[in-house]
């Protein structure tokens, strides 16, 4: 089985989400409709328009606008977006900041599906060229989009290879990590070996970033087809638990073996579950995460999860009540709890939300949100 992430695979090492300062703010229905349909005094097909001025500062500021609308009102934009990276060539490069914002935008417009495959195609091709930038962060962005676009930008994965082994940046080598898991995540398809051994050299990357996102890749990924090469990421994994410089490192290396093996191990749910009694904040909120990631057959650590229901850190507690309703009915013991935290007004509003979701999903009404 796999397990669903629920938050990115570059967003693991620590929830974004703060409830320490959190308030709810009414929307203003108004407002909120002129902000997706008129930005800077001008509609998203105004500032399409602006993609072909001779000025690379007003390019910039049109791409930085457009994407401002949300990927779904600036889907229109691809097109002209596609043409202005394919008006560049070696010798003569479109604006550096036009590059760099477009190389950002291109994933996230291209991921809506309402374009005409030929668009999709043509700005993966357009992504490959970005991916051969002289420039380090143009090719970082270009491949955050392709990951974006997961196994349909496969075309793009001799490109994504070559970035894992850039030796100047280690936040590159994440990047190219996580787009690794992305292309592969067709689960009808075993992944390809030079992923895998591309990964399986990531594992051992002086930055702990890109471990973790490496074994994090085994947790999302299909296994391995063979054996031995199983074999060896599974020894690489299991030292990993044992001997990583980093906590979080071993928290999702267990959960790597698993992704690995194809199945809920009860020992292993158990060894995560320990850490959510770390004294680093972080860390907790990581075991928690992992946890809830894992689902109903995570109940072996329910006990521990209930007790973090009252963590000092907000953001660990509102780790451990989402996993609590990622684990559906196994949790029915935390309801009650669950539901005082719901009811009490002097807890921040994200917090109740969470905590009224988290009963939702428990008692099978709808699932919980994404992890906080």
């Amino acid at each position: 089985m796999k397990y669903s992430f629920a938050v990115g695979l570059s967003a693991l090492l620590c929830l974004s989400f703060s409830l320490a300062s959190a308030q709810v703010e009414k929307k203003d229905e108004k407002k909120e409709e002129k902000s997706i349909l008129d930005i800077g005094g001008k509609t998203v097909d105004q500032w399409i328009k602006e993609i072909g001025s001779k000025d690379p500062s007003k390019r910039e500021a049109a791409v930085r606008a457009i994407v401002a609308f949300g990927p779904e009102h600036a889907a229109k934009a691809a097109p002209a977006l596609i043409a202005e990276v394919k008006r560049g060539t070696g010798f003569s490069p479109i604006d550096f900041g036009v590059r760099n914002t477009i190389a950002s935008a291109l994933g996230p417009i291209l991921a809506e599906n309402k374009h005409d495959p030929k668009v999709i195609k043509d700005g993966i091709v357009q992504l490959k060229r970005l991916m051969s930038d002289n420039q380090i962060v143009i090719r970082f962005r270009a491949a955050q989009s392709l990951a974006r676009l997961g196994p349909q930008a496969m075309e793009a994965l001799p490109e994504v290879i070559s970035l894992s082994k850039e030796p100047t940046s280690w936040e590159t080598r994440q990047t190219a990590a996580i787009a690794l898991a992305s292309l592969s995540m067709d689960l009808k398809t075993t992944p390809r070996p030079e992923v895998i051994m591309n990964l399986s050299r990531l594992l051992e990357d002086p930055a702990f970033q890109v471990r973790m996102s490496a074994v994090q890749a085994f947790v999302a990924m299909p296994a391995p087809a063979d054996p031995t090469t199983k074999a060896v990421i599974l020894g690489k994994l299991r030292n990993m638990t044992l001997k990583d410089p980093e906590t979080n490192v071993k928290i999702w290396a267990n959960m790597g073996i698993m992704g690995v093996e194809q199945g809920v191990r009860p020992d292993l749910v158990l060894a995560i579950a320990k850490y959510c009694k770390d004294e680093d904040a972080i860390v907790r909120t990581q075991a928690a995460t992992a946890l809830g990631s894992i689902g109903p057959k995570a109940q072996p650590a329910l006990s521990t999860l209930i007790v973090m229901i009252g963590d000092e850190d907000p953001t660990t507690q509102a780790a451990g009540i989402w996993a609590l309703g990622q684990l559906e009915s196994a949790a029915t013991s935390a309801v009650p709890q669950l539901e005082k935290i719901g009811a009490d007004t002097r807890e921040p509003e994200q917090l109740r939300m969470l905590a009224k979701a988290a009963v939702d999903n428990i008692k099978g009404k709808k699932k919980a949100p994404p992890a906080p």
